[in-house]
């Protein structure tokens, strides 16, 4: 499913309309920028930079969200938050996934690049306009199809085969973007490049690949120790990070679940990342070791992201503005070393 990626940074009023649906003809004479979407669904994500919370929460709340019929006297929406509530960012599986595919292609225009597809998904049962009501036979073929996806979507970013996968070639820290955002490749759309993006992420932007200094962000991810071991959420690990990493704004390390590929679910409210806003504590050098293990080790507890003793994990490591020594690989990112 194609995503279409528009990236706002400057202050202002921003006018979404549908598909199809006709711009209003005052919408630019009163100040909005107006975009066109594609789709009838619309994912807006807001990313605060600031550094204290109560800043970045009085930043949230200037942020107001309204239809347009309102613009004279706007009732904004608000926001709700979670307040401790366990949630799952993980997609649907097994018929799951069939049932949710089906209800968004009936809500969704069907653009020219998914005819093919569409066509794929007429004798599955799903079809525009109609209910999606699969016999028994047919349940038990599509939940085998989902498991097989899944397993090959594992494959694909648990165990690459792409000889350039990783930033240092010396390293296990590997790239989640093999070329681009476009997942092009010698004229063509890398079906294996966008999974391996999309089974870990969701949204795509140009500035998650940064050539310009101090500038977007870069995203880096590991799933073996420097034995080339899979990680092990039983087990205790060291990331030893060089003195002076190459980041304008900060840096930040985070454990995910390589089953949902969501945070990692380790009981209660406790962090599941430590990054340089975290304050961890220095060695003598400049550099910084992050522990990961079910407990915190002995005095380490600010520099600790817990694990789960029963289930494996993934890091994720982002460069907020990578600078020179991150885009020239002159400064190295350590990797994982596994202490017990």
């Amino acid at each position: 499913w194609q995503l279409e990626i528009t990236t706002l940074t400057e202050p202002g009023k921003y006018l979404f309309v549908g598909p199809g649906q006709a711009i209003p003809e005052k919408a630019e004479a009163e100040g909005y920028r107006v975009f066109q979407s594609p789709t009838n669904s619309l994912l807006l994500g807001i990313r605060l930079m600031p550094e204290e919370r109560d800043e970045r929460m009085k930043i949230l709340r200037r942020i107001a969200i309204y239809p347009y019929s309102e613009r004279t006297n706007p009732r904004p929406r608000g926001y709700m938050t979670p307040n401790g509530k366990p949630w799952l960012a993980a997609n649907p599986r097994g018929m799951e996934y069939w049932e949710r595919l089906a209800d968004v292609l009936n809500k969704e225009p069907v653009a020219e690049r998914d005819r093919f597809f569409m066509a794929m998904l007429k004798p599955l049962g799903i079809e525009k306009g109609k209910p999606f009501n699969p016999d028994e036979r047919m349940r038990r073929i599509l939940d085998q199809a989902a498991k097989q996806g899944v397993a090959m979507s594992r494959a694909i970013v648990y165990a690459s085969r792409e000889p350039d996968i990783r930033y240092w070639p010396d390293r296990h820290w590997e790239k989640m973007f093999l070329h681009n955002t476009t997942f092009e490749r010698d004229g063509v759309n890398d079906i294996d490049a966008r999974t391996l993006w999309h089974y870990q992420a969701i949204v795509v932007s140009p500035n998650l690949i940064s050539s310009t200094p101090g500038a977007g962000t870069a995203y880096l991810t590991t799933f073996r120790d420097d034995k080339s071991r899979f990680l092990d959420g039983s087990k205790t690990y060291k990331l030893r990070i060089a003195p002076n990493p190459p980041v304008k704004n900060f840096w930040a390390v985070t454990a995910y679940d390589p089953t949902t590929r969501s945070l990692l679910d380790v009981g209660g409210n406790r962090n599941k990342s430590v990054g340089s806003r975290d304050n961890p504590v220095a060695n003598p050098d400049g550099s910084v070791d992050v522990y990961f293990a079910p407990q915190a080790p002995a005095g380490k507890e600010k520099n600790w992201v817990p694990t789960h003793p029963d289930k494996g994990f993934f890091l994720v490591f982002r460069f907020y503005g990578p600078t020179e020594g991150y885009i020239d690989k002159t400064w190295v990112l350590n990797d994982l070393e596994l202490i017990e």
